[in-house]
């Protein structure tokens, strides 16, 4: 229904995203504000990121439909450490589909690795997107793409982002605690070391 709806759409009636909500996306995206469905969407789907997290846990925010433009790119971030912990993207369609002109989300894995992952109509993305960098880099070349953002917490999850700068040993070196070197995330400017954090499709 979601993905019907998302098509019967004219692009040129749909409103532009607030720019505070669209920090990093170029150029800035249409949004319809379909907070009902992607609301019991984020409820249905919660067991799943359960299973997949195993973790408890307590829903943060559903978000879309957001609708990508021609020549979109949409930088390397992280989210909300707060409340964007265990994430799932649901794409819901594209124009046209994304066997055509498919539009990657790309993501920086824990071994340093570059993963492109492209969705499907229906396709669920899990991943833990506060602690591994993202973003759609590649310039999108067709004529719009949307999905519904999923994001939740653990139930005792009380950790923020100003934390984070303390928790680093002052002498550390960047290895593991199994006495390994860890691959650096080739990020620009950015390097992350990270033991724990995955992603997956279903």
């Amino acid at each position: 229904k979601l993905r019907d709806f998302a098509l019967e759409q004219k692009l040129e009636d749909i409103p532009f995203e607030r720019k505070i909500d669209s920090v990093g996306i170029s150029p800035r995206p249409r949004y319809i504000d379909a907070s009902s469905i992607a609301d019991n969407i984020l409820e249905k789907l919660k067991t799943m990121h359960e299973k997949w997290s195993g973790e408890e846990l307590i829903l943060s925010k559903s978000y879309g439909l957001r609708y990508y433009l021609e020549g979109s790119t949409l930088e390397w971030h992280l989210d909300k450490v707060e409340t964007h912990v265990v994430s799932g993207i649901l794409h819901i369609a594209s124009e046209p589909d994304q066997d055509t002109e498919p539009w990657p989300l790309e993501i920086m894995g824990i071994d340093g690795k570059h993963h492109k992952v492209v969705l499907r109509p229906g396709q669920l993305l899990f991943y833990e997107s506060a602690k591994l960098m993202h973003g759609r880099p590649s310039t999108y070349t067709g004529k719009w793409y949307t999905s519904v953002f999923l994001h939740y917490r653990p139930k005792k999850w009380n950790y923020r982002r100003e934390y984070f700068g303390g928790m680093v040993p002052p002498d550390w070196d960047g290895s593991s605690e199994l006495g390994y070197e860890l691959a650096d995330a080739q990020v620009p400017g950015v390097v992350y070391h990270d033991t724990s954090a995955r992603h997956d499709e279903l």
